[in-house]
C-alpha cells in the first residue's frame, strides 16, 4: 500500500524521510514483477524476497523476474557455468559447493531454493554478449536498479538488498506520479 499524506500518495522514497522498502513492498505484493538490480548480494536479495512476499511458494511460475548486474559473492561463479543459475544456484545453496553464508539471514535465504526451482523466481545475470547484440556495444556492468509491476514502475540508486532498501541514504522514485512516464517504462 503506497503510503499517503495530506499532500497525495507517496511517489519518491529516500531511506531518510520516507523508506525506500514500503515503495519497493508494493510492487512485490502485485501479481507479478521485474527487479533489475546493479551490483548486488544475492542472498541478501533472496532474504529480502523471502521477508516481503506473502506466501511466495504459492504465486505462478515467473511473478518474480530478478536480472542481477553483477553479484560480490558469486560473480566469478553464478551464470558462468553453462547452467541455468538457479541449478547453480541449487548446487551452490545445497553444498556441491558448501555453504558460503555470512550470518543468519543468508541462511534463511536458501528457503527461497524451492521459488526458484519451481520458476517462481526467475533469475537472469548480466550477459556482455547479448548486451552487444541488442544494443551495439559491450557495457562492462548492469548498473539499472527498477521494480516494476503493473501498477508501479520505480526507479532509483538503491540496489535490492536490505542496505540499499533499508539502512543506505537512497532515492527511489515511483512513475505512478508521472503516468505517461509509467507506461512506457512498463512497455519498455
Amino acid at each position: 500500500m503506497v503510503s499517503t499524506d495530506a499532500s497525495g500518495p507517496q511517489v519518491w522514497a529516500d531511506n531518510h524521510r520516507h523508506p525506500v522498502h514500503a515503495l519497493v513492498r508494493n510492487v512485490l505484493q502485485e501479481d507479478a514483477c521485474l527487479i533489475v538490480t546493479g551490483y548486488q548480494d544475492f542472498l541478501s536479495s533472496l532474504t529480502y524476497l523471502i521477508e516481503n512476499v506473502e506466501n511466495l511458494n504459492d504465486r505462478p511460475a515467473g511473478s518474480i523476474r530478478m536480472v542481477f548486474g553483477t553479484n560480490t559473492d558469486s560473480s566469478r561463479t553464478l551464470g558462468r557455468a553453462g547452467q541455468p543459475v538457479a541449478e547453480e544456484a541449487r548446487a551452490y545453496f545445497l553444498g556441491s559447493r558448501g555453504f558460503a553464508v555470512d550470518d543468519l539471514a543468508d541462511l534463511r535465504a536458501i528457503l527461497a531454493i524451492e521459488a526458484i526451482e519451481r520458476g517462481i523466481i526467475a533469475l537472469r545475470v548480466y550477459d556482455p554478449d547479448l548486451a552487444q547484440s541488442l544494443v551495439g556495444r559491450r557495457p562492462p556492468m548492469l548498473h539499472a536498479k527498477l521494480v516494476v509491476g503493473h501498477d508501479h514502475a520505480l526507479s532509483g540508486s538503491s540496489n535490492f538488498s536490505n542496505g540499499g532498501l533499508r539502512r543506505n541514504l537512497e532515492f527511489m522514485d515511483d512513475a505512478i506520479g508521472t503516468p505517461d512516464l509509467a507506461i512506457r517504462v512498463q512497455n519498455s
